[in-house]
């Protein structure tokens, strides 16, 4: 079995722009044509994140909807929902919030039989609650 591969697509107020946008909806294309094969061996999975931050580019979500190749947003592109990525104050909830998406867990320590710490880390899809400090993600 493979390990899990990400498509990070960040929403800002410069995608689906110019040249540069035609080619991130060719590779879309492509990620949402492969996951559709039932026995795809390159299974990816896409992970939306909508900048929020305006001085990084942030913007309203409508504006995808309208910038967006009809067929993407016709595939479902938007289906899922996007996380948020929120400047200062939220910005660690925001990564912890992404790093979920993509199936990580906040590190578990527990004591170790000389009394150090040890760190462990699991992939899953559950929806524990999340540790808002990113520094004790571990894959």
């Amino acid at each position: 079995m493979r390990e899990p591969s990400y498509f990070l697509l960040l929403l800002n107020n410069q995608t689906f722009i110019g040249e540069q946008g035609d080619r991130l909806a060719a590779e879309l294309r492509y990620v949402l044509a492969e996951s559709k094969k039932a026995m795809s061996d390159s299974r990816m999975s896409i992970v939306m994140v909508h900048e929020r931050d305006v001085d990084a580019g942030g913007c309203e979500f409508d504006r995808f909807i309208v910038c967006t190749p009809k067929d993407l947003v016709q595939s479902g592109l938007y289906k899922p929902i996007a996380t948020s990525l929120y400047p200062g104050a939220h910005a660690d909830v925001s990564h912890a919030e992404i790093l979920r998406s993509m199936g990580l867990q906040p590190v578990k320590r527990r004591k170790a039989a000389a009394g150090a710490k040890m760190r462990t880390a699991t992939r899953t899809t559950d929806t524990a609650a999340a540790d808002a400090d990113t520094s004790g993600w571990d894959a």
